[in-house]
């Protein structure tokens, strides 16, 4: 039997998925906010690795705007909002399909799903999600590589679910299933962590003046980080091609002239700009995932024992900052000594 999919959220995640397996699944629908639907509907969906000379476009998306729409129950439900969404997600999907509930698949980052999907569901898979994607407008997407996404749950639970799972994703892009899903999540956090800073920064809308400055910074972030993960117990996962803690320990170690090339890169590439400079720079929504990617790190750090100064200098910095009507970023001297009483 084909199990009938929504995606429920029409972002860069769910936009990417759709696009890579419509082709493979045709029981696939997208739930989408009405302007979101609305520009989908009429100029179709603009998928794109690295570069917009790699577009590829698909009309005619399977596109609803409310669960009213579905003319089949779902037997999945893959949701992708971000947070600060979900309780409100959760309470309608709940409400629909109280006597048949569907499989939950929760791709969010962070471990805030963990606490908050099992009041509404008893079967839930969480998910890793292991590739960048952003969205240039409500129907152009871009990406770096197809994938993977690393499906698990904390107690290694309904692996027969996850095989099923991870059978229909492979057929659009790279899926894996892990038994140490915990320390996944937190591996992904740490690779989130800077997020807020390049945000802060306005990396992608604004030049970024001393190349070396930002990197100690960055590196300085992501660094203390790690060692608040390892401090708490959390093991290295692989996460597809991303940053290994291997080469987060090596860019915060060795001297600039080595990696302000690779920086250097990374400013010049940054036309993927991160969902959360996407969330205040763009869409102007207040509404961001500070509290659950850096805010949960300082708790994290507070139980283990460690005093992340550094990070909890740069939620301090971001909290004062996102909050202010009309956020601006600020330059990097400004920042830079900001940051001097914890370096």
């Amino acid at each position: 039997m084909v199990p009938v999919i929504l995606l429920y959220g029409a972002g860069a995640i769910g936009c990417t998925i759709y696009k890579w397996l419509k082709p493979f699944h045709n029981k696939l629908t997208l739930l989408a906010r009405k302007r979101t639907a609305e520009s989908l509907r009429t100029n179709g969906l603009g998928v794109y690795e690295d570069s917009e000379e790699n577009l590829s476009r698909i009309s005619n998306v399977d596109i609803i705007e409310s669960l009213d729409e579905l003319t089949e129950e779902p037997d999945i439900i893959v949701i992708t909002v971000k947070n600060y969404s979900l309780e409100e997600v959760c309470n309608t999907i709940k409400e629909y399909y109280q006597k048949k509930p569907p499989l939950i698949v929760s791709l969010q980052n962070g471990v805030e799903n963990l606490t908050v999907l099992p009041k509404y569901f008893s079967r839930i898979i969480y998910g890793v999600i292991c590739y960048n994607a952003w969205r240039d407008s409500p129907d152009m997407i871009g990406y770096k590589e197809k994938g993977p996404i690393l499906l698990g749950t904390p107690d290694n639970s309904l692996l027969n679910e996850m095989k099923m799972v991870q059978t229909v994703f492979q057929k659009g892009f790279s899926c894996d299933i892990t038994l140490k899903y915990r320390d996944a999540a937190h591996n992904k956090i740490l690779l989130n962590i800077s997020n807020s800073f390049f945000t802060l920064l306005g990396v992608g809308f604004q030049k970024i003046d001393s190349l070396d400055k930002f990197r100690i910074l960055t590196t300085s972030i992501t660094y203390e980080g790690l060692k608040v993960l390892k401090k708490g117990g959390i093991k290295q996962v692989k996460l597809g091609s991303l940053p290994s803690w291997t080469l987060l320990k090596t860019a915060a170690i060795l001297p600039g002239f080595i990696t302000n090339p690779i920086f250097k890169k990374t400013i010049e590439k940054s036309s993927g700009i991160n969902s959360m400079a996407q969330d205040l720079l763009i869409n102007e929504n207040s509404n961001t995932e500070l509290e659950s990617l850096n805010g949960y790190l300082l708790k994290f750090a507070k139980d283990a024992g460690f005093d992340a100064k550094i990070n909890q200098k740069l939620y301090d910095i971001c909290k004062q900052e996102f909050s202010k009507e009309n956020f601006q970023p600020l330059k990097i001297d400004t920042v830079w000594n900001e940051f001097q009483e914890v370096l």
